[in-house]
């Protein structure tokens, strides 16, 4: 043994203080120099992030497409019915045709069947005129009303005051 106290000859010097003792087998192995399994750490927590803050549900409602200019869009149509919706007194009523209905009259739907069969239910177009006052869900009733008697399309028709 030399002075140091150590079994190696004089002139050489362990790499390390481990060494000696034989404790490298239960080092760690060295630090990467790409850090893999943080980028992988990271992309995980995003595409949760990504899963539990998006809405996989559709949004509710139709989708209509908007003329792009102020020019009257009923232009060229084959055959139109125009509807007017009277709101007034809590009771919705419509003037069809020259005459009034109330919106759950058997007769309106009636009338709406004819006009669909007399134009073809493909080219039919129903002009529905609204004020300020017609709720959307009387707007959706007459829309659905429509469908079921065989109109193809409605328009929607409504004053600026």
């Amino acid at each position: 043994m030399s002075e140091t106290g150590s079994s190696l000859p004089s002139g050489v010097v362990p790499e390390t203080l481990t060494e000696p003792l034989g404790l490298n087998r239960y080092r760690k192995s060295p630090k990467p120099a790409f850090p893999l399994l943080a980028i992988v750490d990271f992309c995980g927590i995003g595409c949760l992030f990504f899963v539990f803050s998006s809405s996989f549900i559709f949004s509710p409602g139709l989708t209509m497409d908007l003329p792009g200019s102020h020019e009257s869009v009923t232009e060229g149509l084959p055959a139109m019915g125009v509807l007017t919706v009277l709101s007034g007194g809590g009771v919705d009523k419509v003037l069809f045709e020259g005459r009034i209905f109330a919106l759950e009259d058997v007769r309106f739907t009636y009338e709406l069947e004819t006009f669909a069969q007399k134009h073809g239910s493909a080219t039919s177009t129903l002009l529905v005129k609204l004020d300020q006052v017609t709720s959307m869900q009387t707007f959706f009733h007459i829309c659905g009303i429509a469908r079921k008697a065989g109109i193809g399309r409605v328009h929607i028709a409504g004053d600026r005051s």
